[in-house]
């Protein structure tokens, strides 16, 4: 007879789990399961963890699932801290100095993806695989589908890759094993406590067959289940993990029979889903952009925040809040600058309506250029009485957001700081947490299916194919059907992955991206806007702050992580400036100046 204890299952607004003693404070398996409502609130709750997890023992304060998502982004080239670099909670990650030890933030997707695996296996261990019950069926469907996402994004996270800039061989750290391919340790329903204190890390192959097992189970159990809402993943949303992780394992080996598999799992969920692109009003909609599941059609999986979740909607890791750039209640999101790296914003098409998701240089300056006599690059700010909004569609003042976002608020590459605007609050409400952080926030869109189709198509030396797909989704963001791609071989991958880049910005889809390829961090150009001079790096292909360690209590508490931890190697020599006035005094130098 399986025990549950009972803290697995006192879930608050928040989702927070409380700690019971398992000795005197347990219920059976068998009595859970007999109840139709109890069940039921274990499986609501595998996506209400999703918006707010908190692990006061292992150090880890309340963060969102799209919260940590965006910590892993801030490695990547294209965000970028225009703002106040003492307000950045996530810094160990801007600056790649993600350790192992204490209540460092590198900690964070150990426990909270583990956090997630446990809440699904409770659900899948009180199940019978062979039930012929419906509903427990399409419960046991949404727990796996969830379980092979969860080990997707921790088994990259986690898995070693070794750097290969050759330019700073002498600043890495070996490790004490090989680790080639290995990412993470598997827990199920059936691990037990013995298990986990002497559990190895698994192969690639071991793990993407343990993902493709639950993908299969999922896709068997959801065929007949249509989800009451986007946070519970339906049968399309099966097919776009699929094609998710055929496009990892091709990364590995059997390139094109894998890439045919995610090409063709893309077009199943395309089809299946019955989603469609973003239009340029939803897009741009400052009071239902990108926060809202249900004021469009092009979210397949979504993650969501009601009005009477308060708790969700507080802390410091909330996604609204994180990317805040108009919004009053918390300076560790407006204030930081989450910003577009130029180099990306300038590769943008102005009659792409995505550019509008950032705040350019004409939002804050009447004009730029060229200073002879100081020898740098100089602006002329818009004044007090300026109201000047151009294409932008604004939920607060334009006055009000300029008078704010200015040098002596941290932003010393004014005006070339590109803060993003795509995030918008609940309802617009940009001056009230309550409910301006009740949002809902896409886990997979319909786009990245048109993207994987392109990518994969290209790998498989379907050239004209791959272009056409990617005319097909560039004619829904220029409108008028003016962009044309005539790039071919290694330029025509680049283009693919540059307006992937720029479609999911902020979304938590780009760090999978730039790992799983090797695509390199550019943030070291002349110009860069950065605030402080730690975020800035030039690395080709694999970044060493892409493979995190695993938590030293982790280590400690299971032998076999012992000598097969990922190697901590931060090291500042790794910085492309070394101060901040070696810096600042680029700013505004356009990336097209040689860069």
């Amino acid at each position: 007879m399986k025990k549950l204890f009972i803290a697995a299952i006192l879930f608050v607004s928040s989702s927070c789990i409380k700690v019971i003693d398992p000795e005197s404070n347990y219920i059976t398996g068998d009595q859970l399961a007999s109840s139709a409502d109890a069940l039921a609130g274990m499986v609501r709750a595998i996506p209400v963890r999703l918006v707010n997890y908190q692990n006061d023992d292992a150090g880890i304060e309340q963060c969102s699932y799209h919260g940590m998502l965006s910590m892993l982004e801030m490695m990547t080239t294209d965000m970028v801290v225009s703002g106040y670099g003492g307000f950045n909670t996530t810094s160990a990650y801007t600056y790649g100095n993600l350790s192992a030890r204490g209540s460092n933030r590198g900690i964070y997707p150990f426990y909270m993806y583990y956090g997630y695996i446990k809440a699904v296996n409770d659900v899948i261990g009180l199940i019978d695989s062979e039930t012929d019950d419906t509903t427990l069926k399409h419960y046991l469907g949404i727990a796996k589908a969830y379980r092979a996402l969860f080990y997707m994004q921790v088994g990259a996270i986690y898995e070693y890759k070794a750097p290969t800039d050759s330019r700073y061989t002498e600043y890495y750290v070996a490790p004490e094993h090989d680790l080639t391919e290995l990412t993470v340790p598997i827990v199920t329903e059936t691990t037990t406590g013995l298990d986990v204190k002497n559990n190895p890390r698994a192969t690639f192959d071991t793990l993407y067959e343990f993902i493709l097992s639950d993908l299969k189970n999922a896709e068997t159990l959801l065929a007949d289940y249509t989800p009451s809402s986007k946070v519970y993943p339906s049968l399309a949303v099966v097919y776009g993990l699929y094609a998710r992780a055929y496009m990892e394992m091709a990364s590995h080996k059997n390139a094109t029979e894998n890439y045919m598999q995610a090409l063709n799992y893309a077009q199943l969920a395309i089809t299946t889903s019955g989603c469609s692109f973003l239009t340029e009003d939803q897009w741009l909609d400052p009071k239902t952009g990108f926060n809202d599941m249900t004021s469009q059609n092009s979210w397949m999986l979504a993650c969501s925040i009601s009005e009477g979740n308060t708790d969700g909607q507080g802390g410091g890791f909330h996604h609204t809040m994180l990317f805040g750039t108009e919004t009053t209640y918390s300076s560790y999101g407006w204030r930081v600058g989450r910003s577009l790296n130029r180099k990306t914003y300038e590769a943008i098409s102005d009659n792409d309506f995505r550019k509008l998701s950032w705040l350019g240089p004409d939002f804050f300056a009447t004009e730029t250029h060229y200073d002879d006599e100081a020898g740098k690059w100089a602006y002329t700010l818009r004044s007090a009485d300026d109201t000047y909004v151009g294409n932008y569609r604004l939920t607060s003042d334009p006055q009000w957001l300029r008078n704010r976002i200015t040098v002596a608020n941290g932003f010393l590459a004014m005006p070339w700081i590109y803060p993003g605007i795509k995030f918008r609050c609940y309802a617009g409400n940009y001056t009230s947490r309550y409910p301006g952080c009740a949002t809902d926030l896409p886990i997979m869109r319909v786009e990245e299916m048109h993207f994987i189709k392109a990518e994969a198509q290209y790998h498989l030396k379907q050239e004209e194919e791959a272009r056409s797909t990617l005319k097909e989704i560039m004619n829904h963001r220029i409108t008028d059907s003016s962009y044309t791609c005539i790039a071919s071989g290694e330029n025509l991958l680049d283009e693919i992955m540059l307006q992937k880049r720029v479609e999911f910005w902020g979304e938590g889809i780009n760090f999978f991206d730039a790992k799983r390829l090797g695509l390199g961090v550019d943030r070291g150009w002349q110009g860069i806007g950065y605030s402080r001079y730690q975020g800035t790096y030039d690395i080709d292909g694999i970044a060493f702050f892409w493979t995190i360690p695993f938590p030293t209590a982790e280590e400690d508490g299971n032998p076999a992580l012992q000598g097969y931890n990922n190697p901590y190697m931060y090291n500042t020599a790794m910085f492309t400036y070394q101060s901040n006035a070696a810096l600042s005094q680029y700013y505004g130098i356009p990336p097209s100046y040689g860069n």
